[in-house]
């Protein structure tokens, strides 16, 4: 009788085991499939956010060559362009995402640079197609 009690034990201990290793790799494929999903949704807003971005550079560059448009509106284009290649280069060296908040704040205080506003915008604007440099890092 002790025989048959301890081989039912084993071979519930057996059948546990397998049963046990059969879950966990249920669960990691689980665990792999959302991960997959997850980047796969991450890089489709990235590439729908680069193709917005793609659109609206060329509409201020059709803008910026408006004859219409006063120099005070492509002044503040090229301005919203640099702060925006700030923030990318910022972004790109901590290699983290920060809160869109945060960003322009820290933006607006990174302008403090030794340049003046007007002649770094005055140079800007004269060469036209230099700005494209710009965005396009």
């Amino acid at each position: 009788v002790p025989l048959i009690v301890l081989g039912s034990f084993f071979m519930l201990n057996l059948v546990l085991g397998v049963l046990s290793g059969e879950f966990a790799k249920e669960r990691e494929k689980v665990e792999n499939r959302q991960t997959f999903l997850k980047l796969r949704r991450q890089h489709q807003l990235e590439r729908e956010l680069n193709g917005y971005v793609e659109w609206i550079c060329k509409a201020e560059e059709v803008i910026l060559a408006e004859e219409r448009t006063t120099e005070e509106e492509k002044m503040h284009i090229i301005e919203a362009r640099r702060r925006a290649a700030a923030k990318r280069k910022k972004l790109k060296s901590l290699g983290k995402s920060k809160s869109t908040d945060t960003e322009e704040e820290e933006g607006e205080e990174e302008g403090e640079d030794g340049f003046s506003r007007a002649s770094y915008l005055g140079k800007k604007v004269k060469n036209k197609g230099a700005c494209v440099s710009f965005w396009t890092a």
